[in-house]
């Protein structure tokens, strides 16, 4: 009896793994069809079904559709179900609201897009391949995700608006949870900052830092240039301006081990002149909360995305970072983590 009870058990398990997409894909139907702010407008009245139906014109046919998707969906917590039929929001689904900085809708969107998702059918073949190609190259013949961007720009401004509004709400959780980290700085770089939204966030914060965003010319036009945040042209593996602090936003996990230990050294060479000096790095670090199997599995999936995208790209555990962290001649770390995937790692010199 028991022995039949861990095979049921393994039976739903793999059956629930094999069908998971589905929950995902209700949710990116449910942005596209625009029911977060649809529940949002009405308050905090649920919504019946029929007016659900009625506000994003619904054939009638098929209002027995909308059911289902909203039945997934409010089983896996997106939406409320208080009565039968009828819906509201929950904080994961606010989550999903159009027109917010740092809201998730970009985000899932970006995820499930259709070409960014092929690569995974190619998984298999890549680790199969001698040639050091990613299963994104062998989806979009031998073509790497910027080279694909370039080529489609609505997937461009898809990718860069999510990272934007994923990279405002990790900031607004470290400079929450961990001010400290922060607090007592005049001058910060921001390497390879992007769009600046981290350094805007910063600045917010504690407007007594002065941040400089150090980017490649082709995102310098991107980056909002006024008094605290400005945009320097510049290539991180040949110089870096001297700051307090360096600051180096899921940047790392974008490269091998030695090209990271390239970038820190630079870094370190920008702080070393200054009085405690420090870099601090946002990223994740696998198994950094090891009490939360439901975090380091998100952590893992991360991992599998750099894997299947990027060609030198990895998520890495503490062992793996503190190797690089010694490599690049750093002798102290600490590692905080936030109540998300990464953590504010503080390195010293």
């Amino acid at each position: 009896m028991e022995q039949n009870m861990e095979q049921f058990k393994a039976h739903t398990q793999v059956l629930s793994e094999s069908l998971c997409m589905a929950g995902s894909f209700a949710m990116k139907c449910a942005i596209e069809l625009n029911i977060p702010n649809i529940l949002h407008a009405r308050g905090d009245n649920p919504v019946s079904l029929q007016d659900l139906a009625n506000s994003i014109s619904i054939p009638s046919q098929n209002i027995d559709m909308l059911r289902r998707v909203m039945r997934i969906l409010a089983n896996r917590g997106i939406f409320t179900q208080p009565a039968e039929n009828v819906y509201g929001l929950t904080t994961a689904s606010r989550l999903l609201l159009f027109n917010d900085s740092s809201g998730m809708s970009p985000f899932v969107r970006g995820c499930l897009d259709q070409t960014l998702n092929k690569s995974w059918y190619y998984l298999s073949e890549a680790l199969r391949s001698e040639e050091g190609i990613t299963a994104f190259q062998l989806a979009n013949k031998g073509k790497i995700l910027w080279e694909v961007m370039k080529e489609q720009p609505e997937l461009s401004a898809l990718f860069y608006e999510a990272l934007g509004n994923h990279s405002v709400r990790t900031m607004e959780m470290a400079v929450s949870q961990h001010p400290e980290v922060f607090s007592g700085l005049e001058s910060l770089v921001d390497v390879g900052g992007g769009t600046g939204s981290s350094s805007t966030v910063i600045t917010n914060t504690f407007p007594e830092i002065s941040c400089m965003v150090l980017e490649l010319p082709h995102m310098i036009a991107t980056i909002p240039s006024n008094e605290k945040v400005k945009a320097i042209e510049g290539d991180m593996f040949q110089y870096i301006p001297p700051a307090n602090a360096m600051f180096l936003k899921n940047i790392l996990h974008d490269w091998n081990d030695e090209d990271c230990v390239k970038i820190l050294q630079k870094c370190r060479e920008a702080i070393s002149s200054q009085t405690n000096g420090k870099i601090i790095i946002v990223d994740i670090v696998i198994n950094s909360c090891k009490d939360d199997k439901k975090l380091t599995e998100l952590q893992l999936m991360y991992d599998m995305l750099m894997m299947s995208a990027s060609p030198s790209g990895k998520e890495r555990e503490e062992e793996e970072w503190k190797k690089i962290f010694l490599e690049a001649g750093f002798s102290n770390y600490k590692i905080s983590p936030l109540m998300e995937a990464c953590s504010i790692v503080e390195l010293y010199p």
